[in-house]
């Protein structure tokens, strides 16, 4: 359940239309298990569905754990732990579309990676930024077609300290690939 909320929190609320399919294709992919028929219900009573203004514009979906940080936390705390777990992130936010993954992963790192370069964060604090700075890192690696790397580069802050290092090796990489000619005309 822990796996199915965070997975919730990456995408922005699942849309209730398809939520019985897109919990049973992540299922399937992640390798886990599950009762639809239990956890359907649980989650659409738990995490009733938005409503306001945001519905009239987009479909409705489930909520995700707010505030913010909290859900970003907890998002954190499920791929926490085990090397099976921490392994799983990166690959947790592929299926998401590359808009949707960069922005999860981006803010993310915002939030958590400022203990990297804080002298007065702590050790678990650190750790912590080290673990969402590479997801993140590790997602742009595993991006074959440097193309597709372009929503993560869309996705980062234009004036930031803490993913300087990621936006230039990201900049660079579509640089070298627009200059060598190898590109789609």
């Amino acid at each position: 359940m822990r796996y199915i909320v965070a997975f919730n929190g990456l995408v922005g609320g699942l849309p209730l239309d398809r939520l019985r399919r897109t919990l049973a294709d992540e299922l399937a992919a992640s390798q886990r298990t599950a009762n639809l028929d239990v956890l359907v219900p649980v989650l659409e009573q738990e995490l009733s569905s938005r409503t306001g203004a945001d519905v009239a514009v987009q479909q409705p979906r489930l909520v995700t754990i707010q505030p913010d940080l909290i859900g970003e936390a907890a998002i954190i705390e499920a791929f926490t732990g085990q090397q099976s777990k921490e392994a799983e992130a990166p690959s947790a936010v592929r299926p998401l579309g590359p808009e949707t993954a960069a922005q999860a992963l981006v803010r993310l790192v915002q939030d958590f990676g400022y203990a990297l370069e804080d002298r007065s964060a702590t050790d678990a604090e650190k750790r912590t930024g080290q673990r969402v700075m590479t997801w993140l890192t590790t997602l742009a690696r595993n991006i074959e077609n440097p193309i597709q790397t372009i929503p993560l580069v869309s996705a980062l802050p234009i004036e930031t300290i803490i993913l300087r290092e990621a936006a230039a090796e990201l900049t660079v990489r579509l640089a070298a690939f627009f200059s060598s000619g190898s590109h789609p005309h």
